[in-house]
């Protein structure tokens, strides 16, 4: 096996870590204001399904921190704009070579799956953690490149201190890991940065219900077809005028990476 995928893969499994370690600490915050249990923060290796892409579903309910951030045609966009809307929410990098991909094949799974419903009654937002080179251009080319480029998915970017903030209220954590040492990236406002420079992080995604309260939270991969099942479910069950649609055959992510509609 070549080192280079030997790489990919080393970095991929170690976001996926990230993201189940970090959970406990995430959902103890996440439901520390409601109906939580001590339950809720613990992680056991049977609840982590989909073995190598294996995924972790917490139910939540507390009130969605707000945010106002700029979409990939350079509006500004927040939040409370998508009230009434199912709203899920994604972190990705455009240079990410690993996990972010995948999240982008899953939600396009999620998208084909709900068909017109996307837009109307569910939101799809991907936000950028790494906002000096995901500028709205380059998430406008990243969202046609995936076939996203559409009024129900947003593509978010903004300031550093915007996105930084986002993703504290949400509990996403993230740090660059190459070049060795971070060399040539900086954190600061304005800097340029390394185009080399790689991230681990948490693959975190939050579902948000219409009123405006996390609902779901998905650590790891693998998620799509659990996901568009419990959001056909929830929609079956509101007072919507748009008929439910059954659901088809849906291709995989691995199948939908070969086909590249991710980077």
């Amino acid at each position: 096996m070549k080192a280079e995928t030997i790489a990919i893969r080393r970095r991929a499994l170690l976001a996926v870590t990230l993201g189940l370690v970090a959970a406990a600490a995430v959902l103890t915050a996440a439901c520390s204001g409601g109906s939580g249990t001590e339950r809720d923060a613990e992680i056991t290796a049977g609840e982590i399904r989909g073995g190598s892409t294996g995924f972790l579903h917490r139910p939540v309910d507390r009130v969605a921190p707000d945010f106002t951030l700029t979409d990939q045609n350079g509006e500004r966009v927040s939040l409370a704009d998508f009230r009434g809307k199912w709203v899920v929410v994604d972190w990705i990098y455009t240079n990410c070579k690993t996990v972010c991909p995948a999240f982008t094949a899953e939600l396009s799974i999620v998208r084909n799956g709900l068909g017109e419903r996307v837009g109307q009654e569910v939101q799809l937002v991907s936000i950028t953690f790494d906002p000096e080179r995901d500028t709205p251009e380059a998430m406008k080319a990243q969202a046609a490149k995936v076939n996203g480029d559409i009024p129900g998915w947003s593509w978010l970017t903004g300031a550093k201190s915007e996105t930084d903030a986002v993703a504290e209220a949400y509990g996403l954590a993230f740090e660059a890991s190459s070049p060795a040492e971070g060399a040539g990236h900086s954190h600061e406002e304005g800097a340029e940065p390394h185009q080399d420079t790689m991230f681990d992080h948490t693959a975190l995604l939050v579902v948000i219900g219409p009123d405006g309260r996390e609902r779901d939270r998905y650590f790891g991969t693998g998620w799509s077809q659990d996901l568009l099942e419990r959001l056909e479910a929830k929609l079956a069950s509101s007072d919507s005028p748009i008929l439910a649609q059954p659901v088809s055959y849906q291709p995989s992510a691995a199948d939908l990476l070969d086909q590249e509609f991710c980077c």
